[in-house]
């Protein structure tokens, strides 16, 4: 089992911003890692047969 280690990473805004909103953490975490197009026409084909209001 391949088990990685979490990156810290130091963030900083662009332009001005509040600490609260830069020192927040979240559990989503984007990598460098491109989906596959297969895999995401996959995901696109759920959601356009998933149940709706209308």
């Amino acid at each position: 089992m391949n088990v990685r280690e979490p990156a810290i990473q130091i963030r900083a805004p662009a332009h001005l911003a509040d600490q609260i909103f830069i020192d927040r953490w979240s559990p989503r975490r984007f990598t460098e890692h491109q989906i596959p197009e297969g895999v995401l026409n996959t995901f696109f084909e759920a959601a356009q047969w998933a149940p709706s209001a209308f």
